[in-house]
């Protein structure tokens, strides 16, 4: 492949369904160490992201089936993993969609106003922010990357789990109104 000057997305996609668990995490580590090195963002990072973004599925929105479970309805897709979930109201989009959420650690580098995403997460559409944002800082830390502050927006703002944040790794979670 690195004799080619493009690589189609089925042999990407190929590369990747070879991968295990481990090796995508390694590899993840490899990309943001690499990053991290050719940008030349001061280091500690001193202020980093928090975000998710909407991914719907192809799967179709209508449930193969639905059972009720005691007194929870539960809902079976094409891919068994999506579930739908709520987005804020925005112009264009419904409220409600199928697919999955992707939680995003970003670097901010105040000078020239980018930012760099480090670590993504993926997690069903109908899981809650906030149960992703404890993960993201200790697979950070995990990773030695030196993590101060993290802002993110409302939906991250849980005050007792953000104490515990900075209490177990030293970063201190910022969730404007």
């Amino acid at each position: 492949l690195h004799k080619k000057t493009c690589i189609h997305h089925s042999q990407v996609s190929g590369f990747r369904t070879q991968m295990t668990i481990a090796q995508t995490l390694n590899l993840m580590v490899y990309v943001t160490h690499l990053l991290l090195k050719e940008v030349k963002i001061p280091q500690p990072l001193q202020i980093c992201g928090v975000d998710s973004s909407d991914l719907a599925s192809s799967c179709g929105p209508v449930p193969l089936a639905t059972l009720t479970v005691g007194a929870k309805k539960v809902r079976i897709y094409a891919e068994l993993d999506a579930d739908c979930g709520k987005r804020r109201k925005k112009r264009n989009k419904s409220e409600y969609f199928v697919g999955y959420r992707l939680h995003t650690l970003v670097v901010l580098d105040p000078p020239t106003g980018r930012h760099y995403p480090l670590l993504s997460m993926v997690a069903p559409a109908n899981h809650h922010d906030q149960l992703f944002l404890p993960q993201l800082v200790a697979m950070a830390q995990a990773m030695g990357l030196p993590i101060q502050v993290i802002t993110a927006d409302a939906a991250y703002g849980d005050a007792a789990q953000n104490q515990q944040i900075k209490q177990a790794h030293r970063v201190t979670v910022i969730t404007p109104a």
